[in-house]
């Protein structure tokens, strides 16, 4: 192929113009940043709830004192105080819970908060009182007694009551 003269001068200096182009200073755009902010908020409420375990005495004897205990599984908000009370079941005073049997038989027994069963657990608020919520599980141990006297003086039977549990937080 053969190119003419004009041709030969122009060809240089038009490959050189495409080679520039790509390297041509450009005009930078103009840019502006709007901004905005907003705001992030959340309320924690306090909340417990609570799980308990059956007491079962089994066997009672006028020998011995007879023992059992009870779990409660509570689980409040981080550091939410809270207190737990126990009802006086089929009783009026939560001094001198029983638990029925037939007819008239009754069987006298007491809840504690302490494992040597001397401090009645009762029903009033703040009675007894416990640490703060952690946010996790607790487990807090209800101590029950029939004394050997109360087994002493009850009917063969099988006896039975129920305790409400309040949690006031």
């Amino acid at each position: 192929m053969k190119f003419s003269n004009a041709v030969k001068t122009a060809l240089p200096a038009a490959i050189l113009g495409c080679l520039t182009l790509g390297f041509a200073p450009t005009a930078a755009a103009a840019s502006t940043n709007a901004t905005a902010t907003f705001n992030v908020n959340a309320t924690v409420v306090n909340t417990c709830s609570l799980g308990i375990s059956d007491m079962a005495f089994k066997t009672v004897s006028a020998a011995q004192d007879t023992t059992a205990d009870s779990t409660i599984t509570i689980t409040c908000t981080l550091n939410d105080k809270y207190t737990i009370g126990l009802g006086a079941g089929s009783s009026t005073v939560d001094t001198a819970r029983t638990m029925k049997g037939t007819g008239t038989n009754t069987l006298a027994y007491g809840l504690y908060s302490d494992s040597q069963r001397t401090v009645n657990w009762g029903q009033t608020i703040g009675e007894p009182s416990f640490s703060a919520g952690t946010g996790q599980s607790q487990t807090i141990t209800i101590y029950g007694k029939v004394t050997a006297a109360q087994a002493a003086a009850a009917a063969a039977d099988t006896y039975t009551d129920s305790i409400t549990a309040t949690v006031t937080y």
